[in-house]
């Protein structure tokens, strides 16, 4: 088939450098928690990987900024996070998955150990999460151009309400009523993250000009992949080091503790994409007056 016009071919730039030292700090940011097991014999040196996680994030983004200048592209364009929508919509991706992921994972985890529920029970709990968020995606999708960056604010109260609901209800209720209670506050979880997940991704690539669209996406879905691998890292070693030594149903206090924990972390993070989006709203409302002499 004929082209009309000249065509420019693009070289891949993988930046090979970025992703290595990338890797590297969430290796030693993430390391220090995989090896908290609560056992008395763990040595508290692995903290020490703390340290030079924060020199490699340093030199990650002193890379990227040279690689740029150099014409090379980076794995993150620093200069397309100077927009504001893509900004903030990075951190609310980020936190959002740093917040959902453990959730769920420790949630499963949970009801098997203390409550001695079954694997299917368990997985068909999470159908709640699903349905939920199946309705409200397509009801974001009529009602994202008409309300905005609200809906997103909205839907992050929303996962924190159902965060709430569910620890409660998972701690608090008899066995025979959890799983009806988790089914339905894994509804109202699901019912926030469908007001959060496309409406996020929609604004925050909305002012990103169409050239770079690609890019921008791609620092949306590595924000998503880095916050899992943070959040998931945290909250079970939350989880597992408070329930050290827990061995069954008979051990439910202990269990009961660790999740209440990890499900604590969780609303921080949601917390953290709260606030994020409504620095959002903020950034897209702010209205410069102009300036009268006295």
């Amino acid at each position: 088939m004929r082209q009309d016009g000249p065509t420019t071919a693009v070289k891949p730039d993988l930046d090979p450098v970025g992703t290595a030292i990338l890797g590297l700090a969430l290796l030693c940011l993430l390391t220090p928690f995989l090896l908290t097991t609560g056992s008395p014999n763990g040595s508290s040196v692995r903290w020490w990987l703390l340290v030079p996680a924060v020199l490699a994030s340093a030199a990650f983004l002193g890379w990227e900024r040279r690689h740029q200048l150099r014409g090379r592209q980076p794995l993150v364009p620093l200069a397309l996070l100077r927009i504001a929508s893509l900004r903030y919509g990075v951190l609310v991706s980020v936190f959002f998955f740093a917040a959902m992921m453990p959730g769920m994972i420790v949630t499963s985890v949970y009801l098997r150990q203390a409550l001695g529920i079954s694997a299917l029970t368990t997985g068909l709990m999470n159908l709640g999460y699903a349905v939920g968020s199946g309705a409200t995606a397509w009801i974001a999708g009529k009602f994202i151009g008409r309300t905005g960056r609200p809906l997103i604010v909205w839907g992050l109260a929303i996962s924190i309400l159902g965060v709430i609901v569910l620890t409660l209800t998972a701690i608090g209720l008899p066995s025979s009523f959890v799983v009806g209670g988790v089914l339905a506050a894994w509804a109202v979880g699901g019912i926030g993250a469908g007001l959060v997940l496309a409406p996020n991704q929609a604004l925050a690539l909305a002012a990103v000009p169409i050239d770079v669209g690609a890019l921008a996406g791609g620092v949306l879905q590595l924000g998503q992949r880095v916050g899992t691998a943070a959040g998931v890292g945290i909250g079970l070693s939350l989880y597992y080091a408070t329930t050290y030594g827990a061995t069954d149903a008979a051990d439910r206090t202990a269990f009961e503790r660790g999740y209440a924990l990890c499900m604590a972390s969780t609303v921080v993070f949601f917390a953290v994409a709260l606030v994020s989006a409504l620095l959002d709203v903020r950034s897209a409302n702010r209205v410069e007056l102009p300036r009268t002499n006295s």
